[in-house]
């Protein structure tokens, strides 16, 4: 992908999820709170944190209620990002 069009592509797919992912309490896609294109230099995004856990540590312990319970908020979350109408601006993939 060319410099150029790779923040500007996070920025929108940030965006995108965040809408689709919306209902999510709560919310599961951090926040963008600044961006500059790579057009003038090097590109960034500053994004808000968001601790997490990798849960390849610690799955195989959980119990098989809790597996599913987290396998039930993956297909949720995956439905909604299948099921959101991307805007009529986007006409093509990448830059």
């Amino acid at each position: 992908m060319h410099s150029e069009n790779c923040v500007e592509n996070g920025v929108a797919i940030i965006s995108m999820a965040s809408q689709a992912l919306s209902k999510f309490k709560p919310h599961v896609v951090p926040r963008t709170n600044g961006w500059g294109s790579a057009n003038s230099g090097r590109g960034w995004i500053l994004q808000e944190f968001m601790p997490s856990e990798h849960l390849g540590d610690t799955f195989e312990t959980m119990g098989i209620e809790q597996q599913k319970g987290i396998f039930a908020q993956m297909a949720e979350m995956l439905k909604a990002l299948q099921e959101y109408e991307v805007p009529g601006t986007v006409t093509g993939l990448g830059g």
